[in-house]
């Protein structure tokens, strides 16, 4: 596959970066890399990169999932937003309890019991479900 001019100049710039460090050791991070984050637009477009990554590990958070193959210390993530690909049902509730962090207290007032600052609500619980025929992709390059 070709290069794009956008995709040339990038790889120029991150050589440049390289060639930067090599010559000021003393600049080179020792104990983190180097971390490049790839996010796809699409599910297909997902599926594409993962295939190009090859292995890798499954790396999920709160808003995407992905997967992300380490090179060393450096390593580099290919992901997509959690809610194209994933199913969130919600599958119950909780309380919760909220202190206010600034309560107006009129002028000449002390002692507000501390119940006057504080809240319950009920809130849904979520279980969010990802498939992972996507990120198999990157194992043996097969669905």
């Amino acid at each position: 596959m070709e290069l794009t001019d956008k995709q040339a100049q990038w790889i120029a710039d991150a050589r440049s970066l390289i060639d930067f460090l090599a010559e000021r050791p003393q600049l080179i991070p020792m104990y983190t890399g180097i971390g490049v984050r790839k996010m796809a637009r699409d599910p297909e477009a997902m599926a594409d990169a993962v295939k190009a990554l090859g292995a890798g590990d499954k790396d999920e958070n709160d808003y995407s999932i992905g997967l992300a193959r380490k090179f060393g210390v450096h390593s580099l993530r290919v992901g997509i937003d959690r809610d194209q690909v994933c199913t969130k049902v919600q599958v119950g509730t909780k309380l919760v309890t909220h202190l206010a962090e600034h309560a107006e207290v009129p002028d000449g007032v002390e002692g507000i019991p501390i119940e006057a600052v504080t809240w319950t609500e009920e809130q849904p619980v979520y279980k969010v479900t990802c498939p992972p025929s996507l990120l198999a992709l990157g194992a043996d390059g097969a669905a």
